[in-house]
């Protein structure tokens, strides 16, 4: 058996074992369909944003800057997954954590509630006034 027939078989197979034994076994697929922010009829609203913390480091050091995390958030509100998009290795940590925890109401599209993702900027800045929402003491 050549090299090739081999890899053709071992292909082969993982394919056939990968199919579902029968018509039972494959679930319905869930809708999963996530909509940008901006085509969905009302944008998610804030409930809960506990603020980042500051690293300590950055803080003696005077280390400021901005982290942008795409986020996904899901039909009731949660924040489903978070990502840095663009990175500030000093803060992306904190910004991950906190965005994680974060609550809204949930965006509505045609009268349903719909996952939707978007991109927030998360501004680390030593002199910011705590009426900012993006303040990080």
């Amino acid at each position: 058996m050549t090299a090739v027939s081999r890899i053709a078989t071992i292909v082969f197979t993982a394919l056939i074992l990968s199919l579902p034994l029968n018509a039972d076994d494959k679930k319905p697929a869930k809708d999963t369909k996530i909509f940008p922010y901006y085509k969905v009829d009302e944008k998610p609203t804030m409930i809960v944003s506990p603020r980042p913390i500051y690293p300590e480091f950055a803080l003696e050091a005077g280390i400021e800057g901005q982290v942008m995390v795409k986020i996904v958030i899901d039909k009731i509100g949660n924040v489903e997954s978070a990502n840095i998009i663009k990175s500030i290795t000093t803060f992306d940590a904190a910004a991950l954590k906190a965005i994680k925890r974060w609550k809204f109401k949930p965006a509505v599209h045609e009268g349903r509630t719909v996952s939707v993702n978007m991109v927030i900027p998360i501004q680390f800045k030593l002199d910011m006034d705590e009426s900012h929402p993006a303040y990080c003491p």
